[in-house]
């Protein structure tokens, strides 16, 4: 049997190219694809996934802060300047907020 894969932007990505795979085997669980065959993509991607981090549904609340912080920590190793959304998107008290 093949692994899985979602085909995203003319690629088949697998699980490990997205920053949440809810369930490995229902693609439509996974979000935030962030690594692709080329750097192109991939820093396009990373960028589209910093303006619609917030808009992304399906992601537990308990998830979002290591997605935050894996997100903030692919933007800076490729060179993508992320201090805007650092800056929108802080933890208190345990919760996300948006300010």
């Amino acid at each position: 049997m093949a692994a899985k894969t979602k085909r995203v932007d003319g690629e088949d990505l697998p699980p490990s190219a997205f920053l949440y795979v809810g369930d490995p085997e229902r693609t439509e669980t996974w979000h935030l694809p962030v690594k692709f065959e080329s750097a192109e993509k991939t820093e396009s991607h990373i960028r589209n996934a910093l303006a619609r981090y917030n808009q992304t549904e399906g992601i537990p609340a308990k998830k979002k802060e290591s997605i935050r912080k894996k997100l903030v920590a692919l933007a800076k190793a490729h060179g993508i300047d992320a201090s805007g959304f650092k800056a929108k998107h802080h933890m208190i008290g345990g919760s996300m907020w948006r300010v």
